[in-house]
C-alpha cells in the first residue's frame, strides 16, 4: 500500500465510496477495491477485468478533466472579450462538427430521423483511436 500516497488513496476511496452508492447492481468491485484501499488493506490480486476497469475509469477521468478544462477557457476568453468591449451581439457560437471530425477530435456515432430532421450522436474520439 505504500506505493499510493495517502492523498491519493483518500481521493479514490471517496471516488469508489460515491461510485458504490451511485451502483445498483453488483458492488463487488468497488467493495474489494475501498478494503484494499484501507489502512493495512491488500489491494485485491491482479485481475484483468480490474485493470481494465481501472485503466478505462482513469481514461474517463481525463476527458472529463480535459471537457471541464475546454468550458474554463472559452468562458475566460470570453468574459475577457467582454471587459475589453468586444461585440457580443454575434449570438450562441455554432459548432462545426463536420470540422470537428476532419480533425479526427469526434466521430459520428449514429443518426435517426427525428420528426423529419435528422438527430446526430458524436462520440469524442480518444487519443489513442486518433
Amino acid at each position: 500500500m505504500s506505493q499510493i500516497a495517502l492523498e491519493s488513496r483518500e481521493f479514490l476511496i471517496s471516488l469508489f465510496t460515491e461510485l458504490r452508492a451511485d451502483l445498483k447492481g453488483d458492488r463487488a468491485i468497488y467493495d474489494a477495491l475501498l478494503s484494499g484501499l484501507a489502512e493495512d488493506g491488500e489491494l485485491p490480486p491482479e485481475d484483468e477485468t480490474l485493470r481494465e476497469y481501472v485503466t478505462g475509469l482513469a481514461r474517463a477521468i481525463d476527458e472529463e478533466n480535459r471537457y471541464e478544462q475546454a468550458v474554463l477557457e472559452h468562458r475566460a476568453f470570453a468574459e475577457l472579450a467582454r471587459a475589453l468591449g468586444a461585440p457580443t451581439d454575434h449570438g450562441p457560437s455554432r459548432v462545426d462538427w463536420d470540422g470537428l471530425r476532419t480533425l479526427k477530435i469526434v466521430r459520428l456515432s449514429w443518426v435517426r430521423r427525428v420528426r423529419g430532421a435528422k438527430e446526430r450522436l458524436y462520440k469524442l474520439v480518444a487519443i489513442n483511436e486518433r
